[in-house]
């Protein structure tokens, strides 16, 4: 379920990730963009809020679409994106960790 008032971000968001998702050559494992029924202020506000919402799209995206992993997109989401991983039966794809192993990944290349 997505927010009556973010259809049109979903759909810009839906389209912009499967453009970046595609030329990076992993199109054909992309199911689509799930976003929770809270505004981002919201959950930043409410922890418990935020890691309930973000379990129900992971759930949702796992049974929805036979999603194996999900990225949790955003760094403020970093707290709730360890409890997900601990607690889910897919694999969660954390913002820090990953963009720091792949910044570790670009620097050892270019020595």
């Amino acid at each position: 379920m997505v927010h009556p008032n973010r259809d049109g971000i979903k759909n810009c968001c839906d389209e912009a990730l499967a453009a970046l998702v595609v030329e990076h050559g992993m199109g054909d494992q992309f199911t689509g963009v799930k976003l929770t029924v809270s505004d981002p202020q919201s959950l930043a506000a409410d922890p418990e809020r935020q890691y309930r919402e973000l379990s129900d799209a992971v759930q949702r995206c796992a049974e929805e679409d036979g999603a194996e992993a999900v990225i949790i997109a955003g760094g403020p989401l970093s707290a709730t994106a360890r409890r997900l991983a601990e607690a889910s039966s897919v694999d969660i794809v954390q913002p820090v960790p990953s963009a720091c192993h792949v910044m570790l990944e670009m620097l050892h290349l270019s020595t």
